[in-house]
């Protein structure tokens, strides 16, 4: 018994991220429906994620609908690949999520999912 408790012990203090868990500090606004965006390489081309997470080119700038203009972009994190209910055919859900964080100073999180960008939370 001794030797589980040392174990468990080992695990909660553990310095690594959960696998798959996006970086501190959590949104403090999530979308209730996500607004459709677009996410633009350095060429203004929609920048693309591969079945391997390989990205087309790096995010250049943030155009959200109804913008007149795309927003450039200071820094990124990511991607973060996640396959949902992949034994579910009818279920299954592939998503790339990234952080991003324009030169205006506005930190979002975004998603790529079946070709479409998605903003799906803010940060304040």
């Amino acid at each position: 018994m001794a030797d589980r408790s040392a174990r468990l012990r080992a695990v909660e203090v553990s310095a690594h991220p959960w696998p798959g868990a996006l970086g501190a500090p959590s949104p403090a606004w999530v979308a209730e429906k996500p607004e459709a965006i677009e996410v633009l390489d350095a060429a203004g081309l929609p920048v693309r994620v591969d079945g391997r997470g390989a990205l087309s080119a790096a995010p250049a700038s943030l155009s959200v609908s109804g913008a007149r203009s795309a927003v450039a972009l200071r820094a990124w994190a990511g991607p973060w690949p996640t396959e949902e209910h992949w034994w579910d055919p009818a279920r299954r859900r592939r998503r790339a999520r990234f952080q991003l964080l324009t030169v205006q100073g506005e930190a979002v999180l975004v998603s790529l999912e079946q070709g479409s960008w998605w903003l799906e939370a803010r940060y304040c």
